[in-house]
């Protein structure tokens, strides 16, 4: 059973998008690893942009251009 982990920083995409991204990557995994599909699990965990920082820099500051 694959446990596909995603972590995004916020704002999520919509619920929609979400939905779209899980059957895609469900087919890779039914597809190309002969995985069964109601064994995939994904899930799609939201980070704070303002608490996540690349080389001393908040996804925050660099999404504002800072």
């Amino acid at each position: 059973m694959p446990i596909i982990n995603i972590k995004l920083a916020d704002p999520m995409p919509s619920r929609q998008k979400l939905d779209e991204i899980a059957v895609k990557i469900t087919d890779i995994m039914v597809n190309d690893l002969g995985k069964k599909p109601e064994r995939v699990v994904i899930n799609f965990d939201e980070i704070r942009s303002d608490a996540t920082y690349f080389g001393g820099k908040s996804v925050q500051a660099m999404k504002e251009g800072k």
